[in-house]
């Protein structure tokens, strides 16, 4: 012990006598706040490795340490425990002498605690902690503040550990006490084995207190088990008292017998545990001392030391354990501690050792420093030297003056250079400071300053004089100096720096008398007065404003070339000077700016050298523009560029500003004349006399006359408002906005003196103008013609009609073609069996009547359908020529039809196309006659490609249909595709609307043109297929054998089923018939389930409160993939009926159908 003792003497002797850094103040106060007792062993480790290491950086004895612990492990830890000390912290601490220049903190408790109750104490002391297991702080804490090492036990290196040297079949148990510490070890130990280590069995165990050891450990006591020690520091003995660790230690390696005990804490590893990798309080301490050293010697750094733990965890082992478990040394991980190795001379005698070669190096650092002393004394010298050579160049004037004896103890050699004086001339008595060479009334202020300086015992004060110069002009100086005063505190000297703000003076008076000059000026007038200015101020050869026109143009709005102004240019931002901002808002070039940017076609083309540049930025932060200095020489004097161009520069980005605001209003204002202009609404603006101010197109439309005649007058003489039911007139709605300032919404009847003197059904809406103080100063008057919109609400009532027409007409077709259907089946079944032709003519005549009501249901169909097309593959060419025969048959008009030789197909529907040619037929033959005519047609191939600006890509049939009648006139002619706009007295008007209608249904085109006394042209395109036309089944001869075949008819019409099923019978098939789907699907089961699958099936698609073809094909093909379906109907929308084989079936049949049709299906699928 007392060769310890004396060690330590020796060390704190050292420390004692090693130099100090000068940045460190003696004695300043280091407060550690430790959560536990510094007795307490994982305290005491990080204590020792914390003084230790400022030992080592010689910065112990610069300090004193107050150590305070809230002793946790034996203390109640409650708010009035916790108030007392908050009290005596602040008693001893808070603005005391003991006030601490740092604090450090050791551990969780005493974190959360000083967090809580002494962080606001303490604002701006900083804060150093160790062996804190919290690691979410990490995120919360202010690193500007807090700074330091978490503790966190590394589960994966002492399971990897356990698992190489004892293998994966253990059982691990972690044995922890109940302490939040351990709580927190506890989450990280369940993520870690769930993540990494799923194969491994584990559990883990809470010690409350030392007689729960062996209650605890019965439960999972196993020779299988390793046993892991992650913190047992609060295992309690009795209610509050913490039982000592080796205690703890030694109950639990008895009870586990030779189970091995791995520790994750370096104050755990002692007799009965093998060690493992553990969290050490010495490297905490240590690293916590090496952060102190860092924000004492290098502050700017403290905030980037909040560190993940892993520097203060090391792998630490028992040797003796190591041998019991058969664990050999060099197996160890690198670096590896290892603790009670047997004996050693160098372990036995270490002190000794140490202490002799302490004193060895103690006599070297001796020598050393002595050199060191010598070298210190050279360097001493040469320091000297070179800061007399410093003062000598230095660009100010640098004095000491002596007042006891009048004279400058030193002045440096600027002072002869900048005034013109040799130096002998400041060495002359001077009964006070400058008083020689100090204009007199600067002098009288300055020795006032300087009286009342030394009477407050003021260390420094600031001066502005003028000196005077050989040749006996006067130079302003600013002087920064310092007083000193004797023991007797009387002032002696003084010592300072005097600045040349000559030029700087004169520039910010000139600059005062620029801005008082301009302070009225607004727009280009102060943008050229303030560039000439500048340039004449600074002497440079340029200066310009430039405004920004884009990301990558400027343009300049004033510039400025040898104090003249000239012409304004644009400039590319890109590759400029301007492209890069080197401070924020400046871009500063002072030399060599064309090797700088040798692409900027503006430098290059002037000539500059030299650069100084403000941009400029409106309120919102975007750049507006820039004020910039250039010259062909390089910059001096860049501090005065950049006063007087930044004060500039804000005044003219304010004003940059200002004009964009303006020419922003101008293009709103211009903007919404333009809007009203184009409004489809007339709109009319009055003042408040009723005087027409602004009208707009619209409104010129409805008058008939340009706004040139409108304007000026009063909107009595242009517009009569008359009450649309007695047409008795009504009171003008300005008259009443302009008399109480409401808003009127009507609908009345108003006489427009147009050219044409109709008179429109308006709605008008009337509000009162008003100007920014809510004034009323006018009125607006908005209407539009209701005249369209009441024709628009009659045609829909007549479409609604319309529809509920189509709607019955459909469902007439339908009940009527099944009617047809049965009929027509009858007829051929007598046929089949009138064997010798008695009735052949009256059946003749049935079938020709059959075939008239047909031809009235398809019409009824077409009506119905609402014209959607059925689109098939049609040769147009016959088809406009039955068309022309048919419909100019009898009359007084000829025609003509020229084609194509190869005419592709067309893709139409045949009925509606068809009724398209007679639409335009019967217009051209009414157009013409009772005179004489002729139309003319043409049909040619035409194909649209990608440049094609009119139609889309694509094959098309253009249709040119011309005749020779009177022509449209053009106002009617932008009508003629309108609904019920009809040129002929009498006329629906909807001819041409339903030709429009049809064409653009198939995807086509439809324009007309026409002049008057010169005939009428409409030009159709519709879609077209180099592909063959459908091909209509002519085969009239069948041989049907339904023999042993069958056939399942399902439809709701008795008749169609007795018809359809009377005929397939006669051709030999067994007929079964179903009324819905659900017992069309029962006996087709049935059918298959006797290995009787029919040959076909024919189904209704509409099946009134029942299943129809649609969702019985859907069941039927679940059961058979393979079966044969024709859909049939007498009338139907579906998209079944068009595209059949997209919905299960095989084909249609469409009633009312002929037997030639049915006999096609049958021999086609049976």
């Amino acid at each position: 012990m007392k060769l310890k003792k004396l060690l330590s003497s020796l060390l704190l002797f050292l420390a004692l006598t090693a130099g100090y850094s000068t940045a460190f103040a003696a004695y300043d106060n280091i407060l550690i706040i430790n959560s536990y007792f510094t007795n307490y062993a994982w305290t005491e480790q990080q204590l020792n490795g914390f003084f230790s290491k400022l030992k080592e950086s010689n910065m112990f004895a610069g300090f004193e340490y107050h150590i305070e612990n809230l002793d946790t492990k034996k203390m109640p830890f409650n708010a009035e425990y916790r108030e007392q000390f908050v009290q005596m912290i602040k008693f001893k601490y808070y603005k005391t002498p003991h006030s601490p220049k740092a604090i450090y903190i050791t551990d969780d408790n005493a974190m959360t605690f000083f967090l809580e109750d002494l962080n606001e104490l303490f604002p701006e002391t900083p804060v150093i902690f160790s062996g804190v297991n919290n690691l979410d702080l990490m995120n919360k804490l202010d690193p500007k503040k807090f700074s330091g090492c978490f503790e966190k036990k590394d589960i994966s290196r002492n399971v990897d550990f356990i698992i190489k040297h004892f293998g994966r079949n253990k059982r691990l148990i972690f044995i922890g006490d109940n302490s939040p510490t351990a709580s927190i070890i506890n989450k990280q130990i369940k993520k870690t084995m769930a993540e990494d280590y799923k194969g491994i069995n584990y559990k883990i165990k809470t010690i409350p207190s030392i007689s729960d050891i062996r209650s605890v450990l019965e439960t999972v006591r196993e020779k299988n088990n390793i046993y892991i020690l992650t913190t047992i520091g609060a295992v309690r003995h009795g209610i509050s008292r913490a039982t000592p660790i080796s205690v703890v230690i030694n109950e639990i390696s008895t009870y586990i017998g030779k189970s091995p005990l791995i520790s994750m804490e370096d104050v755990f590893v002692r007799e009965g545990v093998l060690g493992g990798y553990v969290t050490s309080g010495r490297l905490a301490g240590r690293y916590a001392a090496s952060i102190l050293e860092t924000l004492l010697q290098k502050p700017e750094k403290f905030k980037n030391y909040l560190n993940y733990p892993k520097k203060t965890n090391e792998y630490l082992f028992n040797y003796p354990e190591l041998q019991k478990f058969n664990i050999k040394i060099e197996e160890l991980p690198e670096n590896a501690k290892i603790i009670n190795k047997p004996f050693s001379v160098y372990e036995e005698y270490k002190e000794i050792i140490w202490l002799v070669t302490l004193i060895l190096i103690f006599m070297f650092i001796a020598v050393v420093m002595l050199e060191l002393k010598i070298i210190a004394d050279k360097k001493f010298r040469e320091t000297e030297r070179k800061m007399r050579e410093m003062l000598r160049i230095s660009r100010h004037i640098i004095y000491h003056f002596s007042f006891r004896k009048q004279k400058y103890e030193y002045i440096s050699e600027y002072a002869s250079e900048i005034l013109g004086f040799q130096m002998d001339f400041f060495h002359t008595p001077n009964s006070s400071l400058h008083k020689n060479f100090m204009n007199t009334d600067d002098y009288s202020e300055a020795a006032a300053k300087i009286e009342k300086a030394a009477k407050n015992k003021e260390k420094s004060i600031e001066l502005s004089y003028r000196l005077k110069t050989v040749d006996g002009d006067y130079r302003w100086f600013r002087d920064v100096a310092n007083l000193i005063y004797d023991e007797n505190n009387n002032l002696s000297a003084i010592a300072g720096t005097a600045y040349d703000v000559d030029t700087e003076k004169r520039v910010n008076d000139a600059m005062n008398i620029i801005i008082a000059k301009t302070s009225r000026m607004q727009g280009v007038e102060y943008f050229n007065e303030i560039v000439k200015d500048i340039c004449q101020i600074l002497q440079c050869k340029y200066v310009f404003i430039a405004k920004v026109k884009n990301e990558n143009k400027a343009e300049t709005v004033a510039f400025c070339k040898n104090g003249e102004l000239t012409e304004n240019f644009i400039f590319s931002i890109k590759n400029s000077p301007c492209s890069t901002d080197r401070d924020g808002t400046k871009c500063i070039y002072p030399h060599n700016l064309r090797l700088s940017f040798p692409e900027c076609e503006m430098t290059r083309s002037l000539g500059i050298e030299s650069f100084f540049g403000f941009q400029m930025f409106d309120e919102t932060g975007n750049k507006i523009g820039l004020l910039a200095a250039m010259d062909d020489k390089p910059m001096e004097k860049e501090q005065i560029y950049q006063n007087i161009l930044s004060l500039v520069s804000k005044r003219a980005s304010l004003e940059l500003e200002r004009i964009g605001y303006i020419n922003k209003l101008n293009d709103e204002r211009e903007r919404l004349h333009v809007i009203i202009k184009s409004i489809g609404d007339a709109v009319v603006v009055t003042d408040l006399n009723g005087t027409i101010t602004l009208v707009n197109r619209t409104f010129e439309n409805y008058y008939g006359k340009k706004s040139s005649y409108i304007y000026g007058k009063n909107i009595k003489d242009i517009l009569f408002f008359y009450d649309e039911n007695t047409s008795e007139k009504a009171e003008n709605p300005v008259d009443e906005i302009l008399a109480n300032g409401l808003t009127v919404s009507k609908e009345v009847s108003a006489l427009l003196e147009t050219d044409l003197g109709e008179r429109f059904f308006i709605e008008d809406s009337v509000s009162p103008l008003r100007d920014f103080e809510s004034k009323i100063i006018g009125a607006v008057l908005i209407f539009r013609d209701a005249t369209v919109k009441r024709k628009v609400e009659e045609e829909q009532a007549k479409q609604a009609r319309l529809e509920s027409v189509g709607i019955l007409a459909g469902g007439i077709a339908h009940d009527f073609n099944n009617m047809l259907a049965a009929l027509s089946a009858n007829v051929d079944l007598i046929k089949l069996l009138d064997k010798q032709n008695k009735f052949s003519e009256k059946i003749s005549n049935i079938e020709q009547l059959i075939g008239n009501a047909k031809n009235l249901s398809q019409q009824l169909l077409t009506f119905s359908k609402g014209g959607r097309p059925e689109i098939k593959k049609v040769d147009i060419k016959p088809l406009a020529e039955n068309s022309f025969e048919f419909m100019l048959r009898g009359s007084s008009v000829s025609y003509e039809i020229k084609t194509d030789k190869n005419l592709w197909t067309a893709l139409i529907d045949l009925g509606q196309f068809s009724q398209v040619l007679q639409n335009l037929l019967i217009n051209a033959r009414q157009a013409i006659e009772p005179d004489s005519g002729k139309v003319t047609a043409s049909i040619t191939n035409y194909e649209a490609d990608e440049t094609d600006k009119v139609y889309e890509p694509g094959r098309y049939l253009k249709l040119v249909l011309a005749d020779n009648g009177p022509g449209i006139e053009k106002k009617q002619l932008e009508k003629i595709f309108d609904p019920y706009f009809s040129t002929k007295e009498g006329g629906s008007g909807l001819g041409l609307a339903i030709t429009h209608s049809v064409i653009k249904k198939h995807n086509g085109y439809i324009h007309v043109d026409s002049k008057p006394g010169k005939g009428t042209t409409f030009t159709i395109l519709i879609p077209a297929t180099l592909q063959k036309p459908d091909e209509k089944h002519t085969k009239n001869n069948f041989t049907i054998s339904g023999m042993n075949k069958k056939i399942l008819v399902m439809d709701d019409d008795r008749m169609v089923q007795d018809s359809l099923g009377n005929i397939l019978t006669h051709y030999g098939f067994d007929v079964y018939i179903a009324s819905d789907g659900t017992e069309f699907l029962k006996k087709y089961r049935e059918l298959m389930d006797k290995m009787e699958k029919p040959s076909l099936v024919f189904l209704d698609i509409t099946i009134p409160g029942g299943m129809g073809a649609q969702e019985a094909i859907k069941k039927a093909l679940e059961m058979d993939s393979e079966i044969k379906a024709v859909v049939m109907s007498g009338y139907s929308e579906s998209d079944a009926m068009l595209n059949p084989e997209n919905y299960g079936f095989v084909d249609v049949l469409k009633k009312p159908y002929q037997l030639n049709d049915l006999l096609f299906l049958l021999d086609k699928y049976v």
